[in-house]
């Protein structure tokens, strides 16, 4: 009768055989070997002859199925103290050119570990006496740290505050968290929490304690919603494989490990470690209720099932005891197969059992069972805040005031990564997406090229985007803004600029504004020349004579004035259905544009009328163009940018002059800006010189009035001197209607828009 032992020699399983191999000793055989290839991970094997008696035809079959076994793993079989029977036996059957022999036990060993390429160096016996494979992570230079989040040193809480993070940021982690669009979302739903690169699962504390979890194709946008946790930082520095050998507890691998690092010179670091396990069965804890998170109060349980065991935690120095929210958190894949994985740890997330999803995620207990396990290993040279490497965001009267959305933050965090600190400064203006000046410092400090940041709608900054590509990278590079990246968050989408003129750091830009309000006109209308005449001549010197939807296309958006129609009632006191209204400032009556703006816009819809087209920028206004400090011109935000009429840029510019910038603090101030508008809007001809007909005492409109005086003489120029106002009109009607639904525009600023907006619709009609 055939006996076989199976020891362990270093890290190889150690067959010792007894007896006779004959054909029932064959069956003994098949079952032992098959019994070792599906619990030992190692495919080479030392088998000891020395107490073989016989060796019969069957017995050499059993042999030669075992090598097929492991030579199809990349292994082999490794014979030594063969007598002469046996030896004879194999030399007949021509097996000994297939099997390797020794002559003894260390040579066997010593021609397996130089087959396997596992070194003498390499292996490592434990205080345990288990045995482990060891060998450099190929970072073993690199400094690894933990990063704290929240408060991970004491018992977690669910009332501690939610901090937004993605799930890039957290690599590898563990702690209590929640998943959710937002918040108030994730504070539904917290729980233990652990990530792996791109995977995140979490157990909420719901009293329903279904494991949730996201296999993430792009963690960079993947938020998650964390209490406490801490997360390895860096590389790992040593991989230790332990083989299946005998079933060891999730307690002596630690000390095993503890122990190793100590043995290596690292006793006074804490270590940091991933674990990925094949287990016969799982235990360990978790927080069943809201209420026993609050309590730190755990619920124990224990699955007789065997599958994958993935760990995140950290061991403490030898000789201290971590806090709980330091131990260690798993996720346990129940029916999983131990995935072959490669040095690096990322790769773990790529296995199909991570995309299944975990069976349960929990505190493991130190009873828990390990058949075989592989452990990346970080000695940390610190335990340090999580917001030390984090971008630091610094808002100068952020607009939503102290509530920054979470998207906003992510987006810039994405938009800045590479950055360690940046501020960003609100601009006035925009109302469609929000715009920041931004400065940014370098890791170092050290502070980097001035950036324009833009946050808006994905629609919003999909079209900048597009219309930057189309329409300013092909004509006007130079002075147009340079995209140099975007990012997007749920609903929200975000987008930085730079500009090619920009001479460094200290480089300050302005809005045109700021020089149209501070300097003499005669100052101003140089740098609005140049504007129109050196940077946006690509444009609107390139007309294309077509048929235009004039109606259609300057119908003001439903998507930024939805209400506009409701507003003119309750705002402006209009009625949608009086075909007139009386301006008793003028003596006279004027349609009534909101009239025309509900019964003939949509008539005329389809109406086309031969006229000039080309780009655009369409929404052009004093604060969408920048100067720096040699006063080199920068336009941007082209959110709007597309061909349409080619008048549309004055006429809006002539509406910020008409209905903004004049001074408008009494009735007194209003009858004159009337009688002004009255003239102004009499012009019959692109090419007539603009009335000046006002008799107030604001200068700022004298200022206003010459560069309205430009902006029809650009208009007459860029249409090749087509006389037409009835363009024009149309294209200041888009930007004058809709005042009605300006919020904190004065009443009195609302009256002048309605008379300018009825005299051009007297003008169109």
């Amino acid at each position: 009768m055939l006996e076989i032992k199976v020891e362990e020699k270093g890290i190889f399983p150690l067959l010792r055989l007894a007896g006779r191999f004959d054909g029932f000793g064959a069956s003994v055989a098949d079952k032992e070997f098959s019994r070792l290839a599906a619990q030992h991970a190692e495919p080479f094997w030392m088998l000891d002859f020395a107490e073989v008696e016989f060796l019969s035809s069957a017995g050499i079959r059993s042999l030669v199925v075992a090598a097929k076994r492991v030579k199809s793993k990349g292994g082999d079989l490794f014979f030594f103290g063969l007598n002469p029977d046996v030896m004879a036996v194999l030399e007949m059957a021509g097996l000994l050119r297939i099997f390797r022999a020794a002559g003894g036990e260390e040579e066997a060993y010593e021609q397996i570990q130089k087959a396997s390429g596992v070194s003498p160096a390499a292996l490592w016996r434990a205080p345990s006496g288990l045995d482990y494979l060891i060998k450099d992570a190929g970072a073993a230079a690199q400094v690894s740290h933990l990063d704290i989040w929240g408060e991970a040193t004491q018992a977690p809480s669910a009332d501690c505050a939610l901090i937004s993070v993605r799930l890039s940021e957290l690599g590898f982690s563990f702690g209590v968290g929640g998943f959710g669009g937002d918040r108030a979302q994730a504070a539904e739903a917290l729980g233990l929490m652990i990530t792996a690169n791109c995977f995140a699962g979490v157990i909420p504390a719901d009293g329903n304690n279904l494991p949730d979890f996201i296999a993430a194709k792009k963690p960079d946008e993947t938020p998650l919603f964390i209490i406490s946790g801490a997360s390895l930082a860096g590389a790992p520095q040593k991989m230790a494989e332990l083989p299946a050998q005998k079933p060891t507890t999730f307690e002596i691998l630690k000390n095993d490990l503890r122990a190793y690092c100590d043995a290596v010179g690292a006793a006074n670091l804490p270590l940091g470690f991933i674990l990925l396990a094949e287990v016969p069965e799982v235990a360990g804890a978790y927080y069943a209720h809201s209420a026993d998170l609050k309590a730190g109060r755990l619920k124990s349980v224990a699955l007789p099932e065997r599958g994958v065991f993935l760990i995140v935690g950290t061991i403490p120095e030898s000789g201290k005891t971590p806090p709980d929210a330091l131990r260690a958190v798993g996720a346990f894949f129940k029916d999983a197969a131990m995935p072959d994985v490669g040095d690096d740890p990322a790769e773990i997330a790529l296995h199909e059992f991570i995309g299944e999803g975990p069976e349960q995620i929990l505190y493991p207990a130190e009873e828990s069972k390990i058949l075989r396990a592989r452990i990346w290993l970080y000695p940390l040279q610190s335990i340090r805040p999580a917001a030390q490497k984090r971008l630091q965001i610094e808002w100068v009267n952020p607009p939503c005031g102290a509530d920054i959305p979470d998207e906003w933050d992510m987006i810039i965090r994405r938009l800045y990564e590479g950055s360690s600190r940046v501020l960003l400064k609100k601009l006035s203006g925009g109302f469609t997406a929000t715009t920041f000046s931004a400065v940014s410092c370098d890791a170092e400090g050290r502070r980097m090229l001035p950036t324009v940041c833009k946050i808006g709608s994905l629609a919003n900054i999909g079209s900048e985007e597009n219309a930057c590509r189309n329409y300013v990278q092909k004509y006007i590079l130079n002075n147009g803004a340079v995209i140099l990246g975007s990012a997007s968050q749920g609903r929200w989408a975000g987008i930085t600029y730079n500009f090619l003129g920009v001479s460094g750091p200290e480089s300050r830009l302005v809005w045109l504004r700021e020089h149209f309000m501070s300097r003499p006109i005669e100052e101003f209308l140089p740098l609005f020349d140049r504007l129109f005449t050196n940077i946006l001549k690509p444009w609107y010197g390139q007309p294309r004579w077509e048929p235009l939807r004039l109606f259609a296309e300057h119908t003001p958006s439903a998507i930024l004035f939805p209400r506009l129609l409701e507003h003119a009632v309750s705002e402006m006191g209009v009625s949608l259905d009086e075909k007139n209204i009386d301006f008793p400032e003028l003596k006279t009556t004027l349609p009534n544009p909101y009239y025309v703006l509900k019964h003939i816009y949509p008539m005329r819809a389809e109406e086309q009328t031969l006229w000039y087209s080309g780009i655009t920028h369409g929404d052009l206004n004093l604060q969408n163009v920048l100067l720096d400090e040699r006063e080199n011109i920068y336009v941007i935000d082209f959110s709007e940018t597309a061909l349409r009429n080619i008048v549309s840029d004055f006429a809006r510019l002539e509406a910020i002059m008409l209905i903004e910038l004049p001074r408008m603090e009494s009735g007194d101030d209003l009858q004159p800006l009337l009688e002004y508008a009255q003239g102004l809007l009499r012009q019959q001809s692109l090419s007539d010189e603009p009335a000046f007909d006002y008799r107030g005492g604001d200068p700022m409109v004298k200022k206003c009035h010459a560069v309205i005086r430009r902006l029809r003489h650009y208009a007459d120029v860029t249409t090749l001197f087509e006389t037409s106002m009835i363009p024009y009109w149309m294209a200041l009607l888009q930007w004058t209607l809709p005042v009605a639904s300006y919020i904190g525009i004065h009443d009195l600023r609302k009256r002048l828009a309605l008379c300018i907006s009825a005299l051009a619709c007297r003008n169109i009609l």
